[in-house]
């Protein structure tokens, strides 16, 4: 991990590891925090459901927060509180609670995936403090979706939405070009979030 540590430092990126993590809270603590791959040496933001209950919040946190952790305000967690594909369960409460257990840990919660804004899904009663990120899976150009349940939305929608980072898997790496592909996506993205809040004005 030394080399892609290296890489960030050099050109100045952060690492979003999609990892999905849901488990009981000893067992996602290993995952993140131990193991082979120790995922909270290089991942900046990590994403999580809590399909399994809300001690995987507390385990997360009393990880981050620990005197002994090494990163100290330079990690931080995305619930999964939607999903782009067909039939995901993902919805309703489920999506409701991510949003409170966000809202009651502010410090290392930053934002959910989500197919949209999710600002009045929740009946609890947002904060000045926050200020959540939405990152939004599915996207592809075309907005065709494919025969396993996904869902597409473009980035002008998804945007459009109110999505903050548009999560963009084979439009890109299964493209003939990928960096054209890449540099498309941003461009179409920005495009798209400039008209969001020229409207807003």
């Amino acid at each position: 991990m030394h080399g892609l540590n290296a890489l960030v430092q050099k050109h100045n990126f952060l690492i979003f590891e999609d990892r999905k993590l849901v488990d009981i809270g000893s067992t996602v603590q290993k995952q993140y925090h131990g193991g082979a791959l120790k995922i909270s040496e290089f991942a900046h933001i990590v994403n999580f459901s809590i399909l399994g209950g809300d001690g995987i919040v507390d385990a997360l946190m009393r990880i981050v927060e620990a005197p002994e952790f090494p990163y100290p305000g330079e990690r931080a967690f995305i619930f999964l509180a939607e999903m782009s594909s067909k039939g995901s369960f993902a919805t309703g409460d489920y999506t409701a609670k991510c949003i409170e257990l966000a809202r009651s840990n502010l410090k290392s919660m930053v934002g959910w995936i989500a197919n949209k804004s999710l600002t009045h899904v929740s009946a609890a009663e947002s904060t000045d403090a926050e200020d959540f990120l939405v990152f939004t899976p599915g996207v592809n150009l075309g907005s065709k979706n494919d025969d396993l349940g996904q869902q597409y939305q473009t980035p002008a929608t998804a945007i459009g939405g109110g999505s903050d980072f548009i999560i963009a898997g084979r439009g890109i790496y299964a493209s003939g070009d990928p960096l054209q592909a890449a540099q498309e996506y941003r461009s179409q993205g920005w495009e798209a979030y400039l008209k969001r809040i020229s409207e807003k004005a």
